[in-house]
């Protein structure tokens, strides 16, 4: 059966790519289905540069979330939307040419989303100077998608600080929670969908059948 991509008002991307779910999964629309909605948008950080203390929130997706304590690093998180470290074509497939970003520790944390998710694409680059293995392991093994990314098991981190593109599928929980502390940081935005309104495939049926009846029945008269 030929898969048919679905855009919700809340799947596209800032500038020159969209973002859609096609079967649960993230891939690109034409450029045509753009919106100006940022895909990864923070909101408000409290407790800059404290170990342990640092806390988020914001939108992915048009999804709210929120980042329980960790270290966040003021010099590196951007809140206006002018972070340009995903722009790269090549090494962020889809690229996200301006955007916010995190630069998180990589101490344990929870994200929590307001709706339960089913994909997310995770885009990163690395601490700009040693360490730079910051580590993320959400228990779900990842996909890489495109640039400098290493993954071992369900461990995942930027090969460089030119960073990559990793793909989490088959979540289906409103929490990504990182319980296993390591060592510098890392640079993160993340993109998620959630699941089709259940309503949607009898709505469509529905329509298909009314389209249907009504052909049936001009012809009916001719």
């Amino acid at each position: 059966m030929k898969e048919t991509a679905m855009q919700s008002p809340r799947s596209v991307s800032g500038a020159t790519t969209a973002i859609v779910a096609t079967a649960g999964l993230l891939v690109v629309a034409p450029p045509d289905t753009v919106s100006a909605q940022p895909l990864f948008d923070v909101h408000a950080v409290q407790g800059w540069d404290t170990s342990g203390g640092g806390t988020a929130t914001g939108t992915s997706n048009g999804v709210g979330w929120t980042l329980s304590p960790t270290f966040i690093w003021g010099a590196i998180t951007v809140l206006n939307g002018t972070y340009g470290g995903y722009a790269d074509g090549i090494r962020f497939d889809p690229p996200l040419p301006q955007s916010d970003t995190l630069h998180i520790g990589v101490e344990t944390f929870d994200l929590t989303f307001d709706e339960t998710i089913v994909s997310a694409l995770v885009y990163m680059t690395d601490n700009p100077s040693p360490p730079t293995d910051g580590r993320i392991d959400f228990g779900i093994t990842p996909t890489r998608v495109s640039g400098d990314v290493n993954i071992s098991g369900t461990t995942f981190w930027a090969g460089s600080s030119d960073g990559g593109l990793v793909r989490l599928d088959n979540i289906h929980s409103n929490v990504l929670s990182h319980t296993v502390p390591g060592s510098g940081g890392l640079t993160f935005a993340i993109v998620v969908t959630v699941p089709e309104p259940a309503a949607l495939p009898m709505l469509v049926a529905s329509v298909l059948t009314t389209s249907r009846w009504a052909g049936h029945r001009r012809r009916a008269r001719t």
